[in-house]
């Protein structure tokens, strides 16, 4: 059976590195803490996420910091695991992510950190938090992003067609059907604006929900933006200012704006 309780060591919550964190971020690495398994290993963290109403940046806070690990599995470990708590061998059980466990090492700290495989850069978090040094860079794929970017400039450069929204959008769907759905609609939707998107309209735009909305309301907002036209996604219920000019504006549009601006003023039209 698996222990039931955890603990936090103050040599780990109380230092500046840690209360420099935003309140969220340090709740969530409460609730992570919470819900490890006896090594430390959470199996779900992106439910945990949502569920207690923090985003994906909060969580890639953590990571930045140096306070979790993340693996291409989906789960994560609390890198101070064994700092925080002390279990008996009689209550202690086994993680079942032994694959992620093997990617690690312990530190004289007692810290968890990824073996030295050739892809990794090894994280050293002074205790007292007031200096930080070289955090958790996976070196593999940072250089696959730079490569894959340097594709998709070269790409643009030659004069190809933009990547399919499909490829980012489902992506970052991750499986969520009426996710993806509700943006490839809005896709078609700025398509027939003629406003189509681009690569980097897509990323910002799954940036903007990611960082800015809960994950329970994302259909919602995108299908509300879909509904009203709009450029850029808004709060649930909430009109754009009839004022506002509409990002992308083209010339003709803005004109046709000015005159029909100018007739409502002078009783023309209403």
């Amino acid at each position: 059976m698996m222990a039931n309780k955890r603990m936090f060591s103050v040599d780990v919550v109380e230092t500046d590195a840690f209360l420099d964190l935003p309140p969220k971020t340090q709740a969530l690495y409460f609730h992570l803490g919470m819900r490890a398994d006896d090594d430390g290993f959470v199996s779900s963290p992106r439910t945990i996420v949502r569920t207690i109403g923090c985003t994906t940046g909060d969580l890639k806070q953590l990571e930045a910091a140096g306070y979790v690990i993340s693996f291409s599995s989906g789960v994560l470990v609390v890198t101070d695991w064994k700092v925080n708590n002390t279990l008996k061998s009689d209550r202690y059980r086994k993680t079942m992510f032994q694959n992620e466990l093997a990617l690690l090492k312990e530190s004289a700290s007692k810290r968890y950190i990824l073996s030295d495989n050739g892809t990794i850069s090894e994280p050293i978090r002074n205790q007292n938090g007031n200096q930080q040094e070289p955090q958790y860079s996976i070196v593999k794929d940072s250089v696959e992003k730079c490569r894959l970017e340097q594709e998709s400039n070269a790409a643009v450069a030659a004069g190809e067609p933009d990547t399919p929204p499909a490829d980012i959008f489902t992506t970052f769907a991750d499986g969520d059907g009426e996710l993806l759905q509700a943006l490839q609609d809005y896709d078609r939707m700025r398509k027939e604006k003629r406003k189509s998107l681009t690569d980097t309209m897509r990323r910002s735009l799954c940036q903007q929900l990611d960082e800015e909305f809960h994950r329970c309301e994302w259909v919602q907002i995108i299908k509300q933006a879909t509904r009203q036209g709009w450029l850029k996604f808004y709060p649930l219920d909430k009109d754009k200012p009839a004022s506002t000019v509409p990002e992308f504006e083209s010339a003709g549009d803005q004109i046709s704006r000015i005159i029909n601006d100018l007739k409502r003023k002078n009783g023309v039209i209403e």
